[in-house]
């Protein structure tokens, strides 16, 4: 009978020791399957940066395009100039505090709205910071 039970101890070992060989390669396909998963991320996220700048770089191509022959900045630095001016005539300094204070009681979606536009007429990307 000791001898049955000896002859069985190395069938055991056996088993044990392939099940611990299945475990230790299933683990390793695991970490394989992760990895290549991250890779696959890593490269989507760069694709995308990538992607991002070329557009960028496109609209800021066509900004410089366009402005030759556009007034806009030229608009909006006549706009924005009139208020510094009449900020050193003294009967006119009150009229640009009133002014100013009226346009900051208008809803935030036009001061966004008044803020992309004026920098997008001087080729500034606001929207970028803005947005959520």
């Amino acid at each position: 009978m000791l001898a049955a039970l000896l002859g069985v101890i190395p069938n055991l070992l056996g088993m044990g020791s392939d099940y611990l060989a299945g475990k230790r390669e299933l683990k390793q396909v695991q970490m394989a399957a992760e990895l290549a998963v991250t890779h696959a991320v890593t490269k989507a996220n760069l694709s995308m940066a990538e992607a991002g700048q070329a557009q960028d770089i496109s609209w800021a191509q066509q900004q410089t395009k366009n402005s030759g022959s556009s007034w806009k900045d030229e608009y909006w630095t006549i706009v924005l100039s009139i208020p510094a001016v009449m900020s050193f005539v003294p009967m006119m300094s009150p009229y640009v505090v009133q002014g100013f204070e009226a346009l900051s009681t208008t809803p935030d979606w036009y001061q966004t709205v008044l803020l992309v536009a004026i920098s997008a007429a001087f080729g500034v990307q606001v929207w970028k910071k803005v947005k959520p």
